[in-house]
């Protein structure tokens, strides 16, 4: 089976036989020239961010990934008023951690594995992905409920062309964001959340497949933290490998989170992962 890295300048690494092909992410190219990036002291993250344009999403080869911006009246101000869900590449290796929402806000962009590295590395590109729990049209899809990409805010589409005609998933790699690794580890200053140590506390990312604009009924389910199975969240600080085979034939991917830190209004979890190799097979017929 011929690997295929796609999202360089050079696409001719395509492959010419009429095998199914790996295909996988190639970031390298995601945060390079001066329209593409914006600065941040310690890394660079894209400069996209907050375009309201809802046809501005990060693309990749045959990897889309969503994105929606809003702001909030009165002010519109960038520091409290902006909003943002879907994908957003970055470099970014600050994984202070931060007192409140408002500095959150504004420093979401890191990943914790850089704390797995001396305090000089760089990070590799990644994407920050962020779920809004409250903005999906159901929580939990299952076998045939319809998807459409205005009603589920964080999915990736798989882009068909003259050599590839349909996509099954493979491998993804996962890592913490800072601020759900604190939300999950320590005390929140502000009170809003509560850490998971406690038996029967988790946190997931739940990731399912959708062919032909309905959910398939297949699912995996990654945890991050699982009390009673003795996962903690220093184990996925540094990315680790989740095998989403298992979601057979997709032409896009739909991600969710569900914590056992709950309210009246839902998760108090801040639904943030970091995510870096994403790899699908591709079919010529």
């Amino acid at each position: 089976m011929a690997v295929v890295f796609i999202g360089c300048d050079d696409d001719e690494t395509k492959t010419d036989d009429l095998q199914a092909s790996e295909i996988g992410l190639n970031l390298s190219t995601a945060l390079t020239g001066s329209n593409l990036t914006q600065e941040n002291g310690t890394g660079v993250y894209w400069n996209e961010t907050y375009n309201l344009d809802p046809d501005v999403k990060y693309t990749s080869g045959y990897f889309t990934f969503s994105h929606t911006a809003d702001y909030y009246p009165p002010t519109g101000t960038m520091d409290e008023y902006w909003y943002w869900d879907g994908f957003v590449p970055s470099t970014i290796n600050d994984i202070t951690f931060y007192q409140t929402g408002t500095a959150w806000a504004k420093n979401q962009w890191g990943c914790m594995e850089a704390a797995t590295l001396s305090s000089s590395s760089s990070l590799n590109p990644f994407l920050v992905c962020y779920w809004s729990s409250y903005s999906d049209a159901k929580t939990g899809p299952v076998a045939n409920d319809a998807f459409s990409e205005s009603t589920y805010h964080l999915w990736v589409r798989f882009n068909k062309d003259n050599d590839i005609k349909s996509f099954a998933a493979d491998e993804i790699s996962v890592a913490f964001h800072p601020w759900t690794y604190y939300n999950v580890t320590e005390t929140d200053p502000q009170g809003i959340t509560r850490p998971l140590n406690q038996p029967k506390d988790s946190l997931t990312i739940n990731i399912y497949g959708v062919k032909d604009n309905k959910f398939t009924g297949r699912s995996v389910i990654h945890p991050l933290v699982h009390v009673d199975k003795g996962i903690k969240a220093e184990d996925s600080r540094a990315f680790q490998s989740v095998d989403i085979s298992a979601l057979g034939e997709v032409d896009y991917i739909v991600f969710q989170m569900s914590s056992s830190a709950t309210n009246d209004w839902g998760i108090t979890t801040a639904t943030y992962f970091c995510l870096r190799d994403f790899y699908i097979i591709g079919n010529p017929e």
